[in-house]
């Protein structure tokens, strides 16, 4: 009888420790972040993380500040293909998730299963699923969907500039000469 209860435990003892080796695997250095933003020079607040050095902002809280704006863009969920689908240019309609700052949820964090499309085309964004909702890194969705970040180190503020269509971000190499765009955005 002794020996009957003892392989069951070895058995259970053996899945526990398979386990707490997986996780750190899917593990992030994931914490909120102090960085604070403006958007065309009117300091917002909206939750944001830093993520193993670079920080990301929830999706939904740029589309509506940037909503009104040149470089607005309106977000969608495709059940069908588990996909965020951005349309520029379409006012942003909001879902009552946006702009809600104060809670810590980045003990959530996972990368995010979901594919990304920009007006029909697929796209390569880093992104992280944090309680339930999409973060990207700022200088990347700014590139893709054309508004300018700049970042203040000695504020470590990022500016968010959300310009005219003609003088947004160019997408190819001239980008990355534009004096209006400094490093430091994570």
């Amino acid at each position: 009888m002794r020996h009957l209860t003892k392989k069951p435990l070895a058995i259970a003892l053996a899945l526990v420790l398979l386990l707490g080796l997986a996780v750190p695997a899917f593990a992030f250095d994931a914490q909120t972040s102090p960085q604070g933003l403006t958007v065309d020079g009117k300091t917002v607040a909206c939750e944001k993380y830093n993520i193993d050095g670079r920080n990301y902002f929830m999706l939904r809280d740029l589309a509506a500040l940037l909503n009104g704006t040149p470089s607005q863009f309106n977000v969608a969920y495709d059940a069908e293909r588990n996909a965020v689908v951005v349309t520029k240019g379409e006012a942003y309609t909001p879902d009552g998730t946006e702009l809600h700052a104060g809670v810590d949820n980045s003990a959530s964090t996972v990368a995010s299963p979901q594919t990304v499309y920009i007006d029909g085309e697929q796209a390569e964004l880093t992104a992280y699923n944090i309680g339930g909702h999409n973060f990207f890194q700022l200088r990347e969705l700014g590139k893709t969907l054309g508004f300018y970040v700049h970042y203040d180190e000695k504020t470590n503020t990022a500016s968010v500039d959300a310009s005219d269509e003609d003088e947004a971000w160019d997408t190819g190499d001239a980008a990355q000469d534009n004096p209006r765009n400094a490093d430091g955005i994570g």
